[in-house]
């Protein structure tokens, strides 16, 4: 094996402070078009409420919390067995989406889709292979399946 000696190189070595890559799920554009799908694909009249909006943020990360979801969906386990993040990246995608336009504050804690947000999901459902296994899961979760009641009994204390 032939060794390299530092002074025998042409060009310098340099090293760079770089900064550190956000994981995707984390990132604003990304978490815009789940908060957005998720208004389209699982809320009657396009509306929310904070709460309902991070259990799905939750839940559509990965294929494991999709699961735990669906089984309490499909009464398999209590509620109360989820720990359900509430990640403040969500809270600034939604002051973004808010400050774009693309969603609104109608009382208290309830989001509801704009016309203009409505434009940006269907642009976004027309892309067949942008946030695939996300719309799937949304889609099976539909408009009715996760309700406010499962919702406050994930965040009550447990029984």
């Amino acid at each position: 094996m032939a060794s390299i000696n530092i002074s025998d190189l042409v060009e310098p070595l340099i090293f760079r402070s770089r900064p550190e890559p956000i994981p995707g799920d984390l990132r604003p554009l990304w978490r815009i078009g789940i908060i957005l799908l998720i208004l389209e694909l699982t809320s009657r009249g396009g509306k929310s409420t904070l709460g309902r909006l991070h259990v799905l943020s939750w839940a559509v990360r990965t294929g494991e919390t999709r699961e735990n979801l669906l089984r309490v969906i499909r009464e398999e386990v209590s509620p109360h067995t989820l720990i359900v993040r509430i990640e403040p990246s969500l809270n600034r995608a939604i002051d973004l989406a808010l400050g774009e336009g693309l969603v609104k504050y109608i009382s208290g804690d309830r989001i509801q889709i704009t016309p203009m947000g409505k434009k940006a999901v269907n642009i976004l459902l027309e892309q067949e292979n942008l946030l695939a296994s996300e719309r799937t899961f949304l889609k099976n979760i539909g408009k009715s399946t996760l309700t406010e009641s499962i919702v406050n009994l994930m965040f009550s204390e447990g029984q």
